[in-house]
């Protein structure tokens, strides 16, 4: 990584997609709540660009849950990690929007690799949302420096 990229932060942009029948990326049943699925997506960002495979558990309710979202990453350099976060969603306008949920979550990632090392530091915050309607989830991630 540049020391351009690092002044310049380290925002990630996650996004991921449910992948009907996709085997688990790692082992949902060690994980809190109940396995609805997995998928696959991407993250980009300053010294980071990879293909994701992903795993959700969450404990539901009408408008809000706990989310769980624990998978891989498979770097551009060849680079790996795991991660496991740990959230809530919330449907942000129920009579406007029911299918759209805000979600919050603090992610952390794990990777043997020493150019991975600001990554792994310490958790890191992940704000996004989720679309019912597609299956579709746009993440940022706030890496601290």
């Amino acid at each position: 990584m540049t020391r351009d990229a690092r002044a310049a932060g380290r925002d990630l942009e996650m996004r991921l997609s449910y992948r009907h029948g996709m085997a688990p990326a790692l082992q949902p049943a060690t994980r809190p709540g109940e396995y609805p699925g997995s998928g696959d997506g991407t993250v980009d960002g300053p010294g980071l660009r990879g293909r994701i495979r992903w795993d959700l558990n969450e404990l539901v309710g009408q408008t809000e849950c706990q989310v769980f979202f624990s998978g891989l990453v498979e770097m551009e350099d060849g680079a790996t990690s795991s991660f496991d976060s740990l959230g809530f969603g919330q449907v942000s306008d129920p009579a406007a929007a029911p299918s759209r949920w805000d979600v919050t979550a603090a992610v952390r990632f794990e990777s043997d690799d020493p150019r991975y090392g600001w990554l792994t530091k310490q958790p890191a915050p992940w704000i996004g949302e989720f679309d019912m309607d597609t299956y579709v989830h746009r993440y940022r991630i706030a890496v601290p420096r």
